[in-house]
């Protein structure tokens, strides 16, 4: 399944202020806006979902003496990339195969799922439960003319960080 109908993989909507930090890129990392970010064994920020999950990156990789974005994707020693941290800020995302029926309910109270996609074009993938990184919290709408989207494939959801997967989460 591609992303589709989404302008980036995962987009902040509450807190709007939630804290973000730049992170320093692991090398060869494929990170862009929207993305998951994980941290690897290094403290670097990876595209690898074997880390711990860190947050979603709020900008595109830049160049981390001058600030320029990084167009070519190639990640370099001094390349960073902000990324939102807080383990309870909720995303907008697609997931691949509806899950709610309405605002309310999902299909468990404890089910999580991974992301799947490309780098900038990132999605949930409802079969992927391997890393139990994402858990949905609602139904979001359609963007463009804001109804709610409908329960099928290519869904708009909202989501947040499993506790437990996330680098600054806690056990409840």
């Amino acid at each position: 399944m591609a992303n589709a109908n989404i302008p980036i993989g995962f987009e902040l909507i509450s807190p709007l202020d939630a804290p973000c930090f730049d992170y320093e890129v692991a090398n060869g990392a494929a990170l862009a806006k929207g993305d998951i970010v994980y941290l690897d064994s290094d403290g670097r920020a990876s595209d690898t979902a074997s880390g711990v999950a860190l947050g979603v990156a709020m900008d595109n990789v830049r160049d981390g003496y001058t600030d320029a974005v990084n167009a070519t994707g190639a990640t370099a020693s001094a390349d960073v990339i902000s990324v939102c941290v807080d383990p309870n800020a909720i995303f907008k995302a697609q997931i691949s195969t509806g899950l709610l029926t309405d605002p309310y309910t999902t299909i468990s109270s404890d089910l999580c799922y991974d992301e799947a996609g490309d780098s900038g074009a990132q999605y949930i993938d409802a079969a992927a439960s391997t890393n139990l990184t994402l858990k949905i919290v609602g139904q979001s709408s359609e963007y463009g003319d804001g109804d709610k989207s409908a329960y099928s494939d290519y869904q708009k959801v909202y989501c947040k960080f499993n506790p437990l997967a996330h680098a600054f989460g806690c056990i409840a």
